[in-house]
Order: structure tokens, then sequence, then C-alpha cells
């Protein structure tokens, strides 16, 4: 198993639970910007935000590689090629995605990778959505902070912080300011 398919694993890992929530880049207000300059923030109806991204340096390593499946109608995004479809993505450290692995009627376990003829029928409103936290790294905030040209908390008005999890870092605003923090100049003051 590559390297690759070992972070996705690790990130799949961390915590898996069945949930709906609202994305923290609904809090994001629109003028402010969530990628890279140059960096495409949108795959169909969903919000890309640095550090994930789907082109060679509009991410922050390959753990956050987006693909675009642009034969959708609107195109779906998924992590690293996988059929997996992710449908949020949160500053917050959360990844919403719908289930992938389903079971026929006898019972054999059937992997949904899009529509397809099948010999059953799938509905998709039965599928669970799942919901992964992230991290940057397996450091902690201090570590990263030593080398502050990986250091991943980009922006003057963001801190770093640990996550529940325990695995890794995240960046967040500082309090009054809003934005994504893994940006240079992301945080910005609420007015």
């Amino acid at each position: 198993m590559g390297f690759l398919q070992i972070q996705f694993i690790n990130l799949l890992t961390i915590l898996v639970i069945i949930a709906s929530s609202e994305s923290s880049l609904s809090a994001t207000p629109p003028n402010f910007p969530i990628a890279k300059p140059s960096c495409i923030s949108r795959c169909g109806n969903l919000s890309i935000p640095y550090p994930f991204g789907t082109t060679p340096d509009c991410y922050e390593n390959p753990t956050f590689f987006i693909t675009c499946n642009h034969t959708f109608d609107p195109p779906q995004a998924s992590m690293q090629n996988l059929s997996i479809e992710i449908i949020d993505i949160s500053l917050d450290g959360q990844l919403q995605f719908i289930a992938g692995a389903c079971y026929s009627r006898n019972g054999t376990r059937v992997f949904y990778s899009g529509p397809k003829e099948t010999g059953f029928t799938l509905s998709l409103d039965h599928l669970p959505i799942l919901v992964v936290d992230w991290a940057i790294g397996n450091g902690t905030c201090e570590e990263a902070q030593m080398n502050a040209s990986s250091y991943a908390c980009k922006s003057v008005n963001s801190r770093c912080y640990k996550p529940d999890n325990g695995y890794g870092y995240r960046c967040s605003c500082f309090e009054g300011y809003q934005g994504n923090p893994y940006l240079i100049n992301g945080c910005q003051g609420m007015d």
C-alpha cells in the first residue's frame, strides 16, 4: 500500500461519525479568499478551501489533493482519485463525504462510484453522510512553528491549536477575524 493511501486511511480512521452539520465556510463572507491566488476554489457546489486544492501548488501537500470530476453535472469532488464524493470541507477541521460502501441483497459489499448499471437499485437518499477530522501533519504546534517555511498558519492574524483528536495541528483566525488562516492575509477583521 502506498504512502498516499496510508495517509488517506489515517485521515478516514481518525474520526468517523455519522452526522450532518453546516460548514464553517458558510460563516466566511464571500469576499474573503478561501483558495490560494490563481487556484480553483470550487468543484461543482463544493467550496474547496486551502490547504485543500485541485492542482499542484494549490494544496498543502498531496494528502489534501482533491479531484474534481467534470463528468458529473454538477462536477463532484473526491479525495485523491478515489470514488468517495466529498460534500463539505470545513476550515474547522472536518470533511464530509457520502459513504460509498453498500451491500446488495445477497450481502455482497458493493462500492458506489457513481451511477452505473447494477443488479439492484441504489438509493442515494439513504446513504449516510460520514465526517472525518483532518489536521496538518502529525507534529505539534510547537514543532511546526520551528520551521517557518512549512508552518501552515500563514495569516498573521491566526493561531495554531491542537485538535481534540490529538493528531497534527490546525489553524484558526484570532477572535474578531474571519477567513482562511492557512492563507497569507487570510484572516481579516470583521466590520
